[in-house]
């Protein structure tokens, strides 16, 4: 009985978090979907994961690159940490820091 229940909490954990979140996984443009639960209809802003650089974009424009890493679900750069709630290879929910603010995004490539 142990070993089914151990088994069933393993591949809960699994389908509850989705994809592993690495260096890797994070490449790419993704575009925000929503802060908070609310739709962002114009879908112009986003960020950018580039080799270990992270690029926040609006519009046309790229903001100065910053470094990062990733330890377990936490993209840490330097001055403050996004902590991946929900990743997919597609799609991602994220926590900025310790404040309240969660955006969702989707890759765009």
């Amino acid at each position: 009985m142990r070993k089914w229940t151990l088994l069933l909490l393993l591949l809960t954990s699994a389908v509850c978090h989705g994809q592993e979140v690495t260096q890797d996984s994070l490449q790419g443009k993704w575009v925000i979907t929503s802060t908070n639960g609310v739709d962002d209809g114009a879908r112009e802003d986003g960020w950018t994961f580039a080799g270990n650089q992270w690029i926040v974009w609006s519009g046309k424009r790229n903001m100065s690159p910053d470094p990062f890493t990733v330890q377990q679900d936490v993209v840490d750069l330097g001055y403050s940490k996004l902590h991946v709630l929900e990743k997919t290879a597609t799609t991602m929910k994220v926590k900025v820091g310790s404040s309240s603010i969660e955006y969702s995004l989707e890759l765009l490539d």
